[in-house]
């Protein structure tokens, strides 16, 4: 029984490094400043808007921790028309939804 505690305490480990990796690389994409293609940060708040939309606790505590959603938020001050319409439309629909 102990190893497998050990085992599943290892399993979710691996599985928070992952989400960190994930998280950290999408961070990346959405900073104006690292010249990332407009395609990247769309993908990035699509990405943001699927979490959301899903009635996944473990997508949702993702996003809460991680603050993924208010880094998107923020392309509104700093990101091309293309993005900020994206980052509306995908507002748009959250809200149509809930």
């Amino acid at each position: 029984m102990a190893d497998q505690n050990l085992q599943k305490a290892h399993g979710s480990v691996e599985i928070d490094d992952k989400c960190t990796i994930i998280v950290q690389r999408l961070k990346s994409m959405l900073n104006p400043e690292a010249l990332t293609p407009a395609t990247s940060m769309m993908a990035v708040i699509e990405v943001t808007r699927m979490l959301l939309c899903e009635r996944s606790m473990s997508a949702q505590k993702v996003l809460q921790n991680t603050k993924l959603f208010p880094e998107c938020l923020n392309l509104m001050k700093t990101g091309d028309a293309t993005v900020c319409q994206k980052l509306v439309d995908v507002i748009c629909e959250m809200a149509k939804n809930r």
